[in-house]
């Protein structure tokens, strides 16, 4: 069976639809803990797909075996308090025109806020005080440098005291030239940390089809059909995973150089450069 070396930190987001869901999971968390996946991000679609029991279930069948898990779900302060009682870890999605209405008082959660150009300056004062709970989640074209320096390079300097929190679209650009593996540009034999090119980012949506990475509409495989172990198997010969890692060293040699903003949206850019 194929494995993740610990450090590439692989990631497993899967979308609970149903109550039946958590079942289903935890029948399948013996491949995932044998893959070395790190973490598991559960997108709970709807609070009434929430399950006490079976989220204690899935969350056991997975942290036994030292695998993080995260329930991510739509604010709801009332239902916050609730889940603080079950002891697990929540990412909390926060609609930022109603931030007057939510409270950061639950030690289990951090909050996902959801931000436009035009809301920069709504979230500033919240991130003086919470920033360390807060994951800061764009919603633009960052490949638009004038959208990205304001959404992102201005906000980090002028906070620059903080240490900012944003969902994992950012990488440094020194990290790539230390790690060119953080970006699929080396593996196995040739990379010092020994890691592979499989994707490190699987979702799984709520049909049960899987797709790769987080940022790609690219199905390659059905939970219905095919064991979880087999799809990733047979990412070695499937041909969009193939044209994805060759985009990806096509666009490094057209762009990194000429880029010349400290951190890269590097995936928000494969997104575009695959489709033309």
């Amino acid at each position: 069976m194929m494995k993740y070396v610990t450090s590439e930190n692989a990631t497993i987001q899967i979308k609970i639809a149903d109550r039946s869901d958590y079942a289903f999971y935890c029948n399948l968390s013996n491949e995932f803990v044998e893959m070395n996946f790190q973490r598991v991000i559960c997108d709970v679609l709807d609070v009434s797909f929430w399950d006490a029991d079976g989220i204690k279930e899935l969350t056991n069948a997975f942290s036994i075996r030292n695998c993080g898990v995260f329930y991510r779900i739509p604010y709801s302060y009332n239902f916050l308090k609730e889940t603080s009682k079950n002891a697990v870890n929540v990412i909390a999605i926060i609609d930022v025109n109603k931030l007057d209405e939510c409270q950061f008082t639950e030690t289990n959660c951090f909050f996902e806020v959801q931000y436009k150009e035009s809301d920069v300056e709504k979230i500033v004062d919240l991130l003086k005080e919470f920033s360390d709970r807060i994951i800061l989640a764009p919603q633009a074209d960052l490949t638009n440098l004038d959208v990205y320096k304001k959404m992102v390079i201005d906000l980090i300097e002028r906070l620059s005291g903080l240490s900012l929190l944003f969902e994992p679209i950012l990488i440094p650009k020194n990290h790539i030239y230390e790690h060119p593996c953080i970006v699929y540009l080396c593996s196995g034999g040739k990379c010092h940390n020994n890691h592979n090119n499989f994707p490190r980012h699987i979702t799984i949506d709520e049909n049960k089809k899987l797709y790769l990475f987080n940022y790609f509409n690219m199905i390659v495989g059905d939970l219905n059909e095919t064991s979880f172990s087999e799809v990733i198997k047979s990412l070695r010969n499937n041909p969009m995973f193939i044209r994805l890692i060759a985009a990806n060293k096509e666009m490094y040699l057209d762009m990194f150089d000429k880029y010349y903003l400290g951190l890269i949206p590097w995936f928000v850019y494969l997104k575009g450069y695959l489709h033309g």
